[in-house]
């Protein structure tokens, strides 16, 4: 006979020190950046201009974590 047993703890699990992401998003020739650390917005970058073709990738980007001050090595990509 198989048994279920819910978790004895409530406690929420707590993200650990190192957990930080750069999340950008590109679309519609909109270039943005987000920066977070254990779950907390820690900077914020758009480009000024509106950006079209992948030329200029890596560029936007080196800003974007110069920027924001991003110290991780995540990063999660959006594009449309």
């Amino acid at each position: 006979m198989l048994t279920l047993r819910a978790r004895s703890s409530t406690t929420r699990r707590s993200l650990p020190g190192h957990h930080h992401t750069l999340s950008v998003s590109w679309l519609r020739k909109q270039f943005r950046a987000v920066a977070v650390h254990r779950g907390q917005v820690t900077g914020v970058w758009e480009s000024p201009e509106p950006v079209e073709g992948t030329d200029r990738f890596a560029e936007l980007l080196q800003k974007a974590i110069a920027a924001t001050g991003y110290t991780g090595s995540t990063v999660s990509l959006v594009l449309v």
